[in-house]
C-alpha cells in the first residue's frame, strides 16, 4: 500500500540532517519492497495489459511500476498509455506507478465511464491525464508532476468523477492538480498539496459547467499569477463548492465572473499550539511524512511520526522543551484505520482524531537528600499557566481530549540512598514515573512491622524503573493494580516475614500487569512466593532467580488463583522453572479485569546527535525516539475470580488494556540501544477543558532541567501505539 511505502522508514537522522521542508520543495519518495511486494513491472507490459481490455472488462495492479530512466519511454500520443475503451474499471490496489522525474506521461482516458481507482502515480514530470465523460476516478495519486500545458489530470468528458485521490507537488499552465473541461462532473473527497500552476488554478481549473468540488482539502496550492487554489472560466456557470478545506491565507476560489456559485460548510484554519506556538497542523504533518525522521520548527520544537501498521494507527508528536520549568510538552495527534496517505487528511478535515498532551516534568537525583524530598514532596502542584506567556487557546478546533502527567526522575551518578517512606504514586499527582537509576542502591531495613516499602502503585498508574538496586524491604513493590516496567533492576535482600496473614512476595506482590526485562532477584524471603506474589498478569524476560526462599509455598515465584505468568516467551498453565502455581488461596474475593498483553515488542532507541542550538536541545547530548517494529497484536481479555489474602482489606482493580506498552531503554550517551519489552497499558487520562497551558509548582529543593543525559520515558496512549521521546536539557 502507498502508505506503508511511504511512511514506515520513521528512521531518526543527525539533527544537522534534517530541517522543516519548505513546502514548495521537491520531494523524491524512497520505496520500500518487502518480501511479499512482487518486483516492479515493466511499462511496456503495462501499456499492452490495457490496450488489451474490452469494454466492461477490469484491470487489476498486482505489482508497482518503477522508471528509473534507464529503461525505454512509451511514446505514444505525447508520450501516455491511452485508455480508449469505455466502461473499463483500472483498479490499483494501493500499488505505484513512479516515473522517477524521467517518465513524460501515463495515462491519457479517451472512453467513457472509465473508473481509475486506488493507484498512485509519483514522479510524472510533463504529463496529464485526459478522462472524458462518465469516469470516476478513485483513490489515485499523482506526484511531483510537470508539464508545459497538460495538468496531471486534463478532463475533457461530462459526468466524469475523481473521487478519493491525493495529488502532491504537481505542476502545469493551468489547474496545478486537475484541468477540468467537462460538464456535471464531480471531484469528491480529495487531497491537493503543494501544487502549483504558472497561469492560473493552482489547484484546478474549471472550464466546464455545473460541476462540483466536495469534502476535499487543500493546501499550499495557489497559481504564481493570482495565487488562488480553484480557477474557475468565466464563460461557465453552476459550481457548488461545499464541505472542503482551505489553508490560511492566500485566495481560495477566482470565478472569473462565473455565476452562481454555492459554497457551503469551509473550512480555513488549521491553526494549533504549543503553548505561545501557533503552527499550521496541516502543514506539518505533510512536512512529516515527506522527511521521515525528527523535524525541527522554529529550532525549538521537534516533531515525527508514528506508524503502527498492526493497528493502522498513525500518530504525530510535537515535542517541545521548557527549559525554565523543567518541563517537557508532548502533543500527539493520533489518527486511527489508515491505510493511504489521504485518509490521514480526511479525518483531519473533518476533525476526526484524538489531541492528546503528555506532560512530563524532568528532575535530577544526586544524593539521598534530593531522593527524600522528591518522594516527599507529594504536593507537586501543576496549574494551568505560563504567567509570563501569551497562550491562546485552539480557538475551538483542536479540542484537547487527554492529559498524561509523567515524572521523569534521572539519577546523575551511582548513589546510595536510604529510605523508609514508601513512594505511593497516586499521592504525587503524576499518572506515570519513570526512574532511570544509573545502577544507584536504595535500601531499607525491613522490620517487625512489615510495612517498610519501598513502592505501591496503585491502580490505573504506571511506572517504569531501569537500572536500580531495591534492598532491605518489606515486599519492595506493592502493585495493587496498575502497570509496571522494570528494565535491569535487583531485587535483593527483601523480607515479608513477620505477620503471618500478609506474609506474601518478598520483593514484589503485584494484582495488575508486571514485565521484568533482565532483572535479578537475589535472597528474597516469604512464606509464599519468596520474590514474587502475583495474581495477576506477570511477564518474566531474561530474569534470574537465586537463593530466594519461601518458607510455605514457591521459593521464587508462587502464582495465586487466576495469576497469569508469561515465562522466557511461553504463557505458563502449570509450574515451570521458578514458576509454582497455587490453588486455594482465598481470604478475599475480588474481580480482577485484566488485559493480557503478552507479547514480544521490539522498540529501537535511535539517538539523533546534539542538536544545533535552540532551547529544546540546548543541554543535551542527543535525542532518543523510540520506533515500535512489532506491536502487541493479541490482547486476552479475562475476567476471573483472584483471591488476595495479605490482609484485610478488600481491593478492586480494573486494568482495561490497550495496545502497546511498557517501557524504553536508552542509553544516555549518545548510543543507539535495542530492547526488548512486553506491556499491559493503562486507560487512565484525565480530560481537562480550557486553555493548552501548564506550569508546575515544585516544593521540592531538586534543580529541574541540570542534567547532561539522557533518559528513558514512555507515554502511554489509549489505543494507539505511541513512544515519547527520551530527553532532558
Amino acid at each position: 500500500m502507498l502508505f506503508l511505502c511511504i511512511l514506515i522508514g520513521t528512521s531518526c537522522v543527525s539533527a544537522s540532517d534534517v530541517d522543516t521542508m519548505p513546502l514548495n520543495e521537491p520531494t523524491h519518495i524512497n520505496h520500500t519492497l518487502t518480501d511479499e511486494t512482487p518486483l516492479p513491472g515493466n511499462f511496456d507490459d503495462l501499456n499492452n495489459d490495457i490496450q488489451n481490455l474490452q469494454p466492461g472488462d477490469t484491470y487489476d495492479f498486482d505489482k508497482d511500476y518503477y522508471f528509473d530512466g534507464n529503461g525505454k519511454h512509451i511514446i505514444i500520443d505525447e508520450n501516455v498509455i491511452i485508455i480508449d475503451k469505455d466502461n473499463i474499471t483500472i483498479n490499483g490496489n494501493g500499488h505505484i506507478i513512479d516515473a522517477g522525474e524521467y517518465f513524460y506521461a501515463i495515462f491519457k482516458v479517451t472512453g467513457n465511464n472509465v473508473k481509475l481507482l486506488n493507484l498512485t502515480i509519483i514522479n510524472s514530470k510533463p504529463i496529464g491525464i485526459n478522462i472524458p465523460d462518465n469516469s470516476p476516478m478513485d483513490d489515485s495519486k499523482y506526484r511531483k508532476t510537470y508539464h508545459d500545458v497538460l495538468s496531471p489530470i486534463s478532463w475533457n468528458g461530462d459526468y466524469g468523477i475523481i473521487s478519493d485521490c491525493t495529488f502532491i507537488n504537481n505542476e502545469a499552465i493551468n489547474g496545478g492538480a486537475v484541468s477540468w473541461s467537462g460538464n456535471n462532473g464531480i471531484i469528491n473527497n480529495c487531497i491537493f498539496i503543494n501544487n502549483t500552476a504558472r497561469g492560473i488554478g493552482g489547484a484546478i481549473y474549471i472550464g466546464g459547467a455545473d460541476n462540483t468540488i466536495s469534502h476535499s482539502f487543500f493546501i499550499n496550492s495557489f497559481s504564481q499569477l493570482s495565487h488562488e487554489a480553484i480557477y474557475i472560466d468565466r464563460n461557465k456557470k453552476n459550481l457548488n463548492l461545499t464541505e472542503c478545506v482551505f489553508e490560511e491565507g492566500g485566495k481560495y476560489i477566482i470565478d472569473g465572473s462565473v455565476t452562481n456559485i454555492d459554497v457551503n460548510y469551509l473550512r480555513y484554519d488549521f491553526s494549533s499550539y504549543l503553548i505561545d506556538k501557533k503552527f499550521n497542523l496541516a502543514h506539518v504533518m505533510y512536512s512529516a511524512i515527506m522527511n521521515s525522521g525528527l523535524n525541527y520548527l522554529d529550532n525549538d520544537i521537534v516533531y515525527y511520526i508514528i506508524y503502527d501498521n498492526e493497528t493502522c494507527t498513525f500518530s504525530l508528536s510535537m515535542i517541545r522543551y521548557f527549559e525554565e520549568y523543567g518541563i517537557t510538552y508532548r502533543k500527539d495527534y493520533n489518527f486511527k484505520n489508515i491505510t493511504e496517505l489521504n485518509e490521514i487528511f480526511n479525518l483531519m478535515r473533518e476533525g476526526n482524531f484524538r489531541n492528546d498532551l503528555t506532560l512530563m516534568l524532568n528532575k535530577t537525583v544526586s544524593s539521598t537528600a534530593d531522593y527524600n524530598a522528591l518522594i516527599k514532596s507529594h504536593i507537586l502542584e501543576i496549574s494551568f499557566a505560563f504567567e509570563e506567556r501569551s497562550c491562546p487557546d485552539f480557538e475551538g478546533y483542536l479540542p484537547l481530549e487527554n492529559l498524561l502527567y509523567v515524572l521523569n526522575v534521572i539519577f546523575t551518578s551511582n548513589v546510595s540512598i536510604r529510605c523508609t517512606d514508601p513512594w505511593q504514586i497516586s499521592f504525587s499527582q503524576f499518572n506515570m514515573i519513570i526512574i532511570n537509576g544509573h545502577q544507584s542502591t536504595i535500601y531499607g531495613t525491613y522490620d517487625e512491622s512489615d510495612e517498610y516499602h519501598w513502592l505501591v502503585v496503585d491502580p490505573s498508574y504506571s511506572i517504569v524503573v531501569s537500572n536500580l538496586n531495591i534492598e532491605g524491604y518489606n515486599t519492595a513493590v506493592y502493585n495493587m493494580g496498575g502497570s509496571c516496567t522494570f528494565n535491569n533492576v535487583i531485587f535483593k535482600n527483601n523480607r515479608m516475614d513477620y505477620i503471618i496473614t500478609r506474609d506474601w512476595g518478598g520483593a514484589i506482590i503485584n494484582l495488575g500487569s508486571m514485565t521484568c526485562n533482565n532483572c535479578s532477584f537475589i535472597s528474597n524471603y516469604a512464606k509464599h512466593g519468596g520474590a514474587i506474589f502475583n495474581q495477576g498478569a506477570l511477564v518474566l524476560n531474561n530474569c534470574t532467580f537465586s537463593n530466594n526462599k519461601a518458607y510455605g509455598k514457591g521459593n521464587d515465584v508462587c502464582v495465586g488463583d487466576g495469576g497469569k505468568v508469561q515465562f522466557k516467551g511461553i504463557n505458563l498453565t502449570g509450574d515451570c522453572g521458578p514458576v509454582y502455581f497455587s490453588n486455594g488461596f482465598s481470604m478475599t474475593d475480588i474481580s480482577l479485569i485484566t488485559a493480557w498483553c503478552i507479547g514480544s515488542t521490539i522498540l529501537l532507541s535511535i539517538l539523533a546527535g546534539a542538536a544545533s542550538g535552540g532551547m529544546l536541545m540546548a543541554a543535551s547530548l542527543g535525542l532518543a525516539i523510540g520506533a515500535i517494529h512489532g506491536i502487541l497484536a493479541a490482547k486476552l481479555v479475562s475476567d476471573n475470580v483472584f483471591n488476595v489474602n495479605f490482609d484485610t482489606t478488600i481491593f478492586s482493580a480494573v486494568i482495561i488494556g490497550g495496545s502497546i506498552m511498557a517501557g524504553i531503554a536508552a542509553e544516555i550517551f549518545g548510543f543507539a540501544f535495542l530492547s526488548e519489552a512486553n506491556c499491559c497499558d493503562f486507560w487512565l487520562l484525565r480530560h481537562i477543558d480550557g486553555p493548552d497551558y501548564i506550569f508546575v509548582d515544585d516544593a521540592s529543593s531538586l534543580s529541574s532541567g541540570s542534567a547532561s543525559v539522557l533518559s528513558n520515558s514512555v507515554t502511554l496512549l489509549s489505543d494507539s501505539a505511541s513512544v515519547i521521546s527520551a530527553m532532558l536539557p
